[in-house]
C-alpha cells in the first residue's frame, strides 16, 4: 500500500522529471547531427532521425534547407519531404516588422502574401520560404492591403512612397497602386478627404473600391486613377468595403459610439464619371 508520504515524493519525481524533458529543447548541434543522420546507411538510423526532426518541427527547417543541396540524392530527397510534411502544419514566421501590422492578403496563386504596418512598410514575402521579396517604404500608416486579380500589383490604403515627402495625414488619404515585383509606385487614387481604412480590387481588376474616415466610398477606374462613383450614406469612418463578383454592388461597413452607425450597406453602383450616390439599398 502507497503511504501518502511516497505518493507526494512520486508526485515531485515525475514533475522535476517532466520540466527537464521539456527544458531539454534540441539545440543546433543536435538538429545538425539528426539531419547528417538522413544519409546513414542503417535505414533505421534514418528513419529515427527523420521522426525526430519531423517532431521538432519549424527549428529545423534552416538546416533542412541546406540539406537540399547536398551531394547525396538521398539526403536531397528526404530533406525535400520533410519541409514538405513541416509546411502543410506551419509554413513559418515572418519576420521584419517592428510595429503592428494592419491587414495582410495573398497574392492570387497563393504564392506570396503582402502585409502592411505601422511602421510604415509595406512587404511582400515568399510563403512556403518565409522570405521576404520586397519592401516599400512610405511616409504614412497603410492601413489595407490587397494583391491584383492577376497578382502584378498590390493596392494599399496609405503608406505613400517617401521621396514624395509630404506630411502623413494627406499621404494616408490616398490608395496607392503599386507594381509587386519592383516595389515602384503606379498609380495614385487621390480623393477621400480623410484617412483611407479599406481597399478592394473588382474580381476583373478593373476597378477598385475605398472607404474611409471621411465616410465615403468610392470607386475607381484603376487603369486612370479615376474616380468614378462616390457613395453616401455612412454616418461615420468606413472600417471594410468589397465588390460583389458580378461587379454590380458593394458593400461597405462603418461603425462609431458617437453616431451609433453599426451599419452594413449594400450598394448598386453604374459605372459612370463623377456619379454620386446618396444611400443604397439594404441600408439598415
Amino acid at each position: 500500500m502507497i503511504t501518502l508520504t511516497r505518493l507526494f515524493v512520486l508526485m515531485v519525481g515525475l514533475s522535476l522529471a517532466l520540466g527537464e524533458l521539456l527544458a531539454a529543447a534540441p539545440n543546433r548541434e543536435e538538429i545538425t547531427l539528426l539531419v547528417q543522420q538522413l544519409s546513414n546507411p542503417d535505414f533505421r538510423v534514418r528513419q529515427r532521425a527523420a521522426k525526430s526532426l519531423l517532431a521538432i518541427g519549424e527549428p529545423v527547417l534552416e538546416e533542412l534547407r541546406k540539406a537540399t543541396k547536398a551531394e547525396d540524392t538521398e539526403v536531397r530527397r528526404r530533406a525535400e519531404a520533410l519541409i514538405t510534411e513541416i509546411a502543410k502544419r506551419h509554413y513559418g514566421i515572418l519576420k521584419g516588422h517592428s510595429e503592428v501590422v494592419r491587414c495582410v492578403a495573398f497574392s492570387p496563386d497563393g504564392r506570396r502574401l503582402a502585409s502592411v504596418s505601422d511602421d510604415r512598410t509595406i512587404r511582400i514575402w515568399d510563403v512556403q520560404r518565409s522570405k521576404e521579396l520586397l519592401r516599400i517604404d512610405g511616409e504614412s500608416t497603410p492601413f489595407a492591403v490587397a494583391f491584383s486579380p492577376n497578382g502584378r500589383h498590390v493596392l494599399t490604403a496609405g503608406g505613400g512612397p517617401r521621396a514624395l515627402n509630404v506630411k502623413d495625414s494627406v499621404q494616408s488619404r490616398d490608395v496607392f497602386l503599386w507594381n509587386s515585383d519592383t516595389g515602384d509606385e503606379v498609380r495614385r487614387f487621390n480623393g477621400h478627404n480623410g484617412t483611407v481604412r479599406a481597399i478592394a480590387f473588382s474580381r476583373d481588376g478593373r476597378y477598385a473600391v475605398s472607404g474611409g474616415e471621411d465616410s465615403t466610398v468610392r470607386l475607381w477606374e484603376v487603369a486612370t486613377g479615376k474616380e468614378s462613383c462616390r457613395l453616401r450614406g455612412h454616418s461615420n469612418m468606413v472600417f471594410t468595403v468589397d465588390l460583389s463578383p458580378d461587379g454590380r454592388y458593394i458593400a461597405s461597413g462603418s461603425g462609431s459610439r458617437n453616431t451609433q452607425d453599426y451599419t452594413a450597406r449594400i450598394w448598386e453602383v453604374t459605372v459612370q464619371p463623377a456619379r454620386r450616390t446618396q444611400g443604397g439599398p439594404g441600408t439598415r
